[in-house]
């Protein structure tokens, strides 16, 4: 669907159909590797893991998040529209 990195899913139009809300799932290491050069860390840091997380419905936690990102159909824009690293799912749109 779009050019950012990861799985398109929970695709839903607006009632105009003039933009796309979609969820996907995106690591780290993809945010990181989409960032602006002037952002990028020379080196990454280390990553240490304490102990193993798993979640049911997508087995072991990956270190990846869901965020809702919006296409404008028009001029082909991708906004990422939230930001806290925990799973969104299923965004909608309001009635107006």
């Amino acid at each position: 669907m779009t050019d950012v990195v990861g799985d398109d899913r929970s695709i839903v139009w607006n009632a105009k159909g003039t933009k796309v809300a979609f969820v996907q799932e995106v690591s780290e290491a993809e945010r990181e590797e989409n960032l602006d050069t002037e952002c990028e860390h020379e080196s990454p840091d280390p990553r240490v893991i304490d102990r193993i997380v798993y979640r049911s419905a997508g087995g072991y936690m990956d270190g990846k998040c869901s965020h809702v990102y919006v296409v404008d159909i028009k001029t082909g824009d991708v906004a990422r529209i939230t930001s806290e690293d925990v799973d969104y799912d299923c965004p909608g749109w309001d009635s107006d």
